[in-house]
C-alpha cells in the first residue's frame, strides 16, 4: 500500500511593483512561498475597497473614465474571487483522494 502525500498547496512567487524612481526600481514585493488562497484573499479585499473609492467618485464627478475604471476593477475582482473558489474546490477535492 502506497502512503498519500498530499500535494503542496500552490505559494505565490516574487513579483515587483510600483516603479518608485526613473530608473523604475521596485519599491515593495510580492513575497515567495505565500499560499496562493492567502495572497487570492487579501486581493480580493483589496479590490473590493478600491471598488468602493472609485465607485464613489464616479459617482460624485459623473466621470465616463471612472465608470470605465469601475467595470475594470469588478472584471478582476470577478476573476480573482472565481480563481480563489475554484482554488479552494481543487484543494478539497484533492484531501478527498
Amino acid at each position: 500500500m502506497t502512503a498519500h502525500h498530499p500535494a503542496a498547496a500552490p505559494a505565490t512567487s516574487e513579483a515587483p511593483f510600483h516603479a518608485c524612481n526613473p530608473q523604475r526600481e521596485r519599491l515593495f514585493t510580492v513575497r515567495p512561498g505565500l499560499a496562493v488562497d492567502d495572497a487570492l484573499s487579501v486581493a480580493s479585499n483589496l479590490l473590493a475597497s478600491s471598488l468602493v473609492a472609485v465607485k464613489g467618485a464616479a459617482i460624485e464627478h459623473d466621470d465616463v473614465l471612472l465608470y470605465g475604471a469601475v467595470f475594470q476593477l469588478e472584471a478582476i475582482k470577478a476573476a480573482v474571487d472565481a480563481a480563489r473558489v475554484g482554488l479552494l474546490a481543487a484543494n478539497r477535492k484533492g484531501d478527498e483522494s
